[in-house]
């Protein structure tokens, strides 16, 4: 009802007599705040009903929405080559005890920028590590410092058993920079010995540089006999290192590079046989820009037969990996550089478990607090099977288990596992040469570590003097193409194959659903060198990550 409606509904009045015109403005007065009254009641119960609609309904569900990508301009990559293991003990006798004759030793350091189209790339360069600034100067070993069956020795420097100290590796000689230059549709540049420190190259054709760089050595006799290589590689957040021992005559040592220009702190977790252990120093470990951080295991946590390693880092984060050296007694008993496995997950693919009647384990871990159960089976060029006996292993909260790869046929497997909780997974093949020399009842070895990987493809490189064999696996339903330095190849469903690789020079492997990895060897005259070598990824492959504002 409209107010003008009331107001013509009252009753006329008689005009006021002289000296009673107060009153009828005290009537109209009147009328009016009873006019304002009812209109204010109008708006309360208005707005009484739209918040009664607001709280019985539901607020309206906001998708979120998402811009268009924004290009991020590719930056440089760099690469960290780590140090290998040192090479001649001065002190090493026969069973007689006579002295070794001294060994032959080989190696190099190679990196290589590929090209993306027919224009060759520029600008990139290998800084060797002794050349990016002062270094710590540990005193150099005296032959009578020289290793023996129960003590150790870390890029140089002298380690006893007990050692507590954090021992930072010896600098490298001084050498200028190593400006790649062109060579065959890349940029190739090379050391003749094995020179530890860190590729950088410059991003081309508006993508992130196709860059690769290995590390490799072999030593003929010795303690130190055995071949050590690793692919270099970007620094990691997070890193699972699946391998070594710090067990009487076992050394190894964690090894983190900083590739960037400013310092990284790092938390390191270690867990053996028994589960997880107490290490002193592992909450924060400071890397320097441009260093290299060397710790010794055995010095922090000795006695122990199996181990894995967490990495992890802030900022810019770390490369890391383990540098190990066996001795049975005093026969050599193999070195290897252990790398980064992928992160735990329910499923873990090993590639490159080469055997050849000697033995070889897969070494497990449940970092979680519940127990789990794994199974492990095989893929080779004949197709999955089961491994004989690793049907529902437990595995117990922290502990570390070894499962023999014993019962395998000589071939070319890759290993999976699956399991109900997250693991962390590796491997490890044997090479046994002749009799030893040290010891007539044993023979001398070599071992590789392989790491768990993810599916995918990279750079792979060619050291000299080896013989290289590329492992691929195919566990699709069906047949998959890969190409090799442009060429197809086909790889059965539920296969492994092995692609010989002739040519020294790196290649590049594009195999996005495929587990691939390297494996190397040598000749050593009294048995062969094993070790294997991962590609170095592409990491212009990358997904895109939406970031979604609110306010």
């Amino acid at each position: 009802m409209k107010l003008e409606t009331i107001e013509d509904s009252l009753p006329e009045m008689e005009p006021p007599e002289a000296g009673a015109a107060g009153s009828r403005y005290v009537a109209v007065s009147r009328w009016d705040g009873v006019r304002w009254f009812l209109a204010t009641l109008l708006v309360i119960a208005v707005t009484g009903l739209v918040v009664a609609v607001g709280l019985t309904r539901p607020a309206a569900v906001q998708k979120p929405r998402y811009g268009e990508p924004v290009p991020v301009p590719p930056g440089q990559i760099t690469l960290a080559c780590p140090q290998v293991p040192p090479t001649i003990n001065p002190a090493a006798v026969d069973g007689a005890g006579n002295p070794l004759a001294p060994p032959k030793i080989a190696g190099s350091m190679t990196s290589t920028v590929l090209a993306r189209t027919d224009r060759v790339p520029e600008k990139a360069v290998y800084q060797p590590l002794g050349s990016l600034g002062p270094a710590p100067q540990p005193a150099a070993a005296t032959p009578e410092e020289a290793t023996s069956s129960k003590t150790h020795r870390a890029g140089g420097t002298h380690l006893a058993a007990d050692d507590t100290e954090e021992v930072a590796p010896p600098p490298e000689n001084p050498r200028n920079d190593l400006d790649l230059t062109p060579k065959s549709a890349m940029l190739y540049g090379s050391f003749s010995t094995p020179v530890s420190g860190f590729l950088t190259a410059q991003p081309w054709d508006g993508k992130v540089a196709l860059a690769g760089a290995d590390i490799e050595q072999s030593v003929s006799s010795g303690d130190y006999r055995g071949l050590a290589s690793a692919s270099c590689q970007p620094a990691q957040l997070e890193s699972w290192l699946v391998g070594g021992s710090t067990e009487v005559g076992e050394s190894s040592v964690l090894q983190l590079m900083n590739p960037s220009a400013n310092t990284v702190d790092a938390k390191v977790e270690v867990w053996g046989d028994t589960g997880k252990l107490d290490f002193p120093r592992g909450d924060k470990i400071s890397v320097p820009a441009h260093q290299l951080q060397a710790i010794p295991l055995e010095s922090q946590v000795g006695g122990t037969q199996r181990l894995v390693v967490r990495v992890t880092a802030n900022g810019a984060g770390l490369a890391s990996s383990l540098m190990t050296h066996s001795l049975l007694g005093l026969t050599a008993g193999g070195v290897s550089l252990v790398h980064a496995s992928t992160l735990p997950h329910t499923t873990q693919v090993i590639p490159g478990v080469a055997m050849d009647g000697s033995l070889g384990a897969v070494r497990l871990l449940n970092p979680g607090a519940d127990s789990a159960r794994a199974t492990i089976e095989v893929v080779n060029e004949n197709g999955r099977f089961p491994l004989p006996g690793g049907k529902d292993l437990d595995l117990d909260p922290g502990a570390v288990l070894d499962f023999t790869l014993g019962g395998l046929q000589p071939g070319n497997y890759a290993v999976i596992v699956n399991a109900t909780q997250p693991v962390a997974a590796g491997a490890v093949v044997y090479r046994q040469g002749s009799v030893s020399a040290t010891d007539p009842d044993k023979f001398v070895r070599d071992l590789a570590w392989l790491p768990a990987l993810s599916t995918g493809g990279g750079v792979v490189m060619g050291p000299a003097a080896t013989q290289r064999q590329l492992l691929v696996t195919n566990l699709n339903a069906e047949n998959m193409e890969y190409r090799v330095a442009g060429a197809t190849h086909v790889v059965n469903a539920m296969t492994t194959v092995v692609v010989p690789l002739q040519e020294e020079l790196p290649q590049l492997v594009e195999a996005p659903d495929l587990y691939v990895t390297q494996l190397v060897t040598t000749n050593l005259g009294d048995g062969d060198g094993i070790d294997a070598l991962e590609p170095i990824p592409d990491l212009s492959v990358s997904s895109q990550i939406y970031v979604h504002l609110t306010s």
